[in-house]
């Protein structure tokens, strides 16, 4: 596939956004998982509070990631797939974890919170490889 300067570009662009909120989602998912633990060892309605922020802050960049990978992956006619990186814990885990606040239910939220930042780590890595190609496909393209 040959692509124009501008096509490059504009992909560039959408693989830097998606960064940029990956990680940003990536600082929520990390304070939320330290809320978490405060949780664990006994914390009140404002620590759990304090973790639901950070996690439903972590699924809105996690869907404005999302939104840019798919724009850049449609911008590159690309074939190649990235995982979903979709997280908020809903239903049943969301309403059990605010409503009993328990041992239990906060271990199964930090265990959502733990996969999400192995996930994201993921897909960061992978975007870094997707950008980095982009870069010096720009690069050769511009010489």
């Amino acid at each position: 596939m040959d692509y124009t300067g501008t096509d490059l570009k504009g992909a560039l662009d959408n693989c830097e956004k998606a960064l940029f909120y990956l990680h940003t989602a990536l600082e929520d998912l990390n304070r939320a998982y330290g809320w978490g633990v405060a949780d664990i060892l006994g914390g009140a309605l404002f620590i759990s509070l304090a973790k639901r922020k950070k996690m439903q802050n972590a699924d809105q960049n996690l869907t404005l990631a999302k939104n840019n990978i798919n724009r850049l992956l449609r911008g590159l006619h690309s074939k190649t797939t990235i995982d979903s990186v979709d997280f908020l814990p809903g239903g049943f885990l969301s309403t059990t974890d605010f409503l009993f606040d328990n041992f239990v239910s906060d271990m199964m939220v930090q265990e959502k919170i733990r996969n999400a930042r192995a996930s994201v780590n993921e897909t960061i890595e992978k975007l870094e490889k997707i950008r980095e190609h982009l870069m010096a496909r720009l690069y050769t393209n511009n010489y």
